[in-house]
């Protein structure tokens, strides 16, 4: 899996598109799986997520914290403040070892459209209660989201997304913060069916691996989407093992059904 996943982000970095729903990520910000986009939700739109997510170990080896096999249900909620800016939290239970994590998020995209593309700032905060020790991390991006095909009836609009974050994570007897560039995709069908993909560069002071992820979404109605994937990322970090997630996403308030159709 992990070969047939690595072959798949290099195929896809020849196109980057990003999410067509605007979605939360398991971490907060609108994007794909971890990584965000440029996009927004819309003005005094709501969204309300939750995913399963068979994690496996969480080795935080780096940062002298070991925990055992678990199970993570992220639920996130995102909220269009202005047309140009969202908030978000996090908060993500475990079944596995009692530790929980929460977190808080910010976009805001700027009027600037260099290469046609939209362009976005935004911040994340997660910290994470675990059974041995706790963790932190702050995380920064700047991100470009541009469409390469036009967004009409018929149509499969594919997107691109090509963005720089730095995160640094703190625990209690280490810290390390890192600059990693990552890039997603995703193409949208006719029917609403999106397929996307995300990779981020490895850097070997916080991770092991690079992080990469795939994911199908579908709107089972204009305000209910589903997902399933596979992903190796936790907390922004890539981990040697990618498992499955699967989850829910209902959308509602602004100009959510409108975006539907």
């Amino acid at each position: 899996m992990k070969k047939l996943l690595s072959l798949g982000m290099a195929a896809a970095l020849l196109v980057v598109t990003s999410a067509a729903f605007a979605l939360p990520t398991l971490t907060g910000p609108t994007g794909v799986v971890d990584t965000p986009t440029a996009d927004v939700a819309a003005p005094g739109q709501f969204t309300i997520a939750a995913d399963w997510y068979d994690f496996g170990a969480a080795d935080w080896y780096d940062f002298g914290i070991e925990s055992s096999s678990v199970n993570l249900i992220p639920i996130r909620l995102n909220y269009g403040v202005a047309p140009n800016f969202e908030v978000g939290a996090m908060y993500t239970v475990s079944d596995g070892d009692g530790s929980d994590a929460w977190g808080l998020n910010a976009k805001y995209m700027t009027p600037f459209t260099l290469g046609d593309a939209e362009w976005s700032i935004g911040a994340s905060y997660w910290y994470w209660d675990m059974t041995d020790a706790d963790l932190s991390a702050i995380q920064g991006y700047f991100v470009g989201t541009k469409s390469f095909t036009p967004d009409e009836e018929g149509n499969t609009v594919v997107k691109g997304s090509l963005g720089i974050s730095y995160t640094n994570y703190d625990a209690e007897v280490d810290s390390e913060g890192a600059f990693r560039v990552f890039a997603n995709l995703e193409a949208t069908f006719a029917n609403k069916l999106s397929v996307g993909a995300e990779f981020q560069l490895k850097d070997s002071d916080i991770e092991d691996d690079p992080l990469s992820s795939i994911v199908i979404r579908y709107p089972f109605t204009p305000a209910l989407t589903g997902q399933v994937g596979f992903t190796n990322s936790l907390l922004g970090r890539g981990s040697p093992d990618h498992n499955i997630f699967a989850g829910l996403a209902y959308t509602f308030g602004g100009q959510a059904e409108e975006d539907y159709y």
